[in-house]
């Protein structure tokens, strides 16, 4: 079983302090390739508002997400070497710095699994003229190629949107039962062999 992940909004703002070569690479962070540099990320961001310890663990800020180290290592015991974790530091408005080190999060592989035949999407032309394709945001509309997903546990699908982020049932059961599969909003995705 794989899933299709979302984070619930936080109530914190972010501000980020960018580095020489940022901000624009920033919006680069949500796609596998290029593959970012720590220059090329905010070295800090300063959260206001309110933030809960679930925001702490994984929190999304501008379609990019900002993980613990805790997340950073869960992930890394299942797939070594595969995604980019660019440092930042999480700095409170007080200026007080949040003690564990986060990540900007850039997930290391595209994959092509959707079985369109057996998925429920819709698709349109942008302004620009690029073509499109949203996913509804409701369990088992979703089909994935169980051959083309095994062995995997965080990816980005080439047809999904850059907020879409995909998870094995493996990743969750270990987030589950570590206690930190809160924040996620999870959408169960089919699993079956291509045609």
């Amino acid at each position: 079983m794989a899933w299709r992940v979302d984070l619930y909004p936080s109530k914190a703002r972010t501000k980020y302090e960018y580095g020489p070569k940022g901000p624009e690479m920033m919006g680069k962070i949500s796609v596998s390739e290029p593959r970012l540099t720590p220059d090329q990320v905010a070295p800090r961001v300063i959260i206001s508002g309110k933030i809960s310890q679930t925001a702490l663990f994984v929190m999304g800020a501008g379609g990019s997400w900002i993980v613990s180290e805790r997340f950073k290592d869960i992930v890394e015991s299942l797939e070594p070497g595969i995604h980019n974790w660019l440092p930042t530091d999480l700095v409170y408005a007080d200026g007080k710095r949040v003690p564990e080190p986060h990540y900007f999060l850039q997930v290391g592989q595209t994959l092509d699994t959707v079985i369109f035949e057996r998925t429920a999407f819709n698709s349109g032309v942008s302004a620009t003229g690029e073509h499109y394709v949203t996913f509804p945001k409701t369990d088992h509309l979703m089909t994935l190629d169980r051959e083309k997903i095994a062995g995997k546990h965080l990816w980005k699908e080439k047809y999904a949107g850059y907020q879409d982020t995909f998870f094995s049932n493996e990743l969750i059961k270990t987030l589950k039962k570590l206690r930190l599969g809160r924040g996620f909003q999870l959408f169960d995705c089919n699993e079956e062999t291509a045609p």
